[in-house]
């Protein structure tokens, strides 16, 4: 009986490759949720990064306009205070935006997403900043981060910034 091979030595080869065949389909197919997780997380923190420079930073000047600006920051730069914004800069984020979106992009650092960001004040409801792209380019993540920023002592924004 050397050298014949025998019933158990067939099934166990048929138990192993059933076994390797089971591994390769699990890793085919939790691998492209991963990378779909990843790539979500990676623009959620790009969002809020950016919310976080617009809110938290005066920005480059520190009192810039729409004709002298390197980097674009709506923070209060006379109180320097957490989470307190600027209207002046406000506004002029606003005309900006309406101007010019893709320079915008540029000096808030933004290359590889599109972005939009509303600012409306909270007492009168009324709409301070309404910035968009031109053509949205569509895709299927999108992320948006809200949040709450006082403009004086009295008044507050909610500022909604969505990336895609």
């Amino acid at each position: 009986m050397k050298g014949q091979l025998s019933y158990e030595y067939y099934l166990s080869i048929f138990i192993f490759v059933i076994f390797i065949i089971y591994i390769i389909l699990q890793v085919v197919y939790t691998l492209p949720n991963y990378e779909l997780k990843i790539k979500e997380q990676q623009l959620k923190s790009e969002a809020y990064q950016l919310s976080e420079m617009l809110v938290n930073d005066p920005g480059e000047p520190i009192n810039w306009n729409i004709t002298h600006v390197k980097r674009v920051g709506l923070s209060d730069e006379t109180k320097n205070k957490t989470n307190l914004l600027s209207i002046q800069k406000i506004r002029n984020l606003s005309l900006y935006c309406s101007s010019n979106y893709q320079d915008l992009c540029d000096k808030l650092g933004i290359i590889d997403y599109q972005f939009a960001l509303n600012i409306t004040d909270v007492k009168t409801n009324s709409l301070l900043v309404n910035c968009h792209p031109p053509q949205i380019i569509s895709r299927r993540q999108k992320e948006r981060i809200t949040r709450i920023a006082a403009i004086n002592s009295t008044d507050y924004v909610e500022i909604i910034l969505e990336v895609w």
